[in-house]
């Protein structure tokens, strides 16, 4: 089984990375993965510019947003209605899943 390109996306400071990464790092858990993410600041200048423009906090598997969403032009908060501002552990567990698979075809 090989481990998909995990990133989180934030910047310093963001009043909902802790939710995101906690739900992220449950996730790992639930399907046997390490616990390895990479952490991005969304306003270092040293971030690839296609990973500046995502809103805080975002999880990105292989490139693709958990919850489906898109880059916007330029950063801001990020809300993710009926949680705790952190995307459903659901969606990150079938997002990680679904890139496990695909790895192992």
């Amino acid at each position: 089984m090989s481990t998909p390109r995990i990133q989180l996306l934030a910047f310093p400071g963001c009043p909902n990375a802790g939710a995101a990464r906690r739900v992220l790092e449950e996730a790992l858990t639930r399907l046997g993965l390490p616990p390895e993410f990479e952490n991005i600041n969304v306003h270092d200048p040293a971030t690839p510019a296609e990973l500046q423009n995502w809103a805080s906090p975002t999880i990105l598997v292989n490139g693709n947003d958990v919850a489906g969403g898109e880059a916007q032009q330029g950063t801001g908060c990020r809300i993710y209605a009926g949680t705790d501002n952190a995307p459903e552990l659901e969606l990150v567990v079938a997002a990680l899943r679904a890139a496990v698979e695909t790895d192992d075809e």
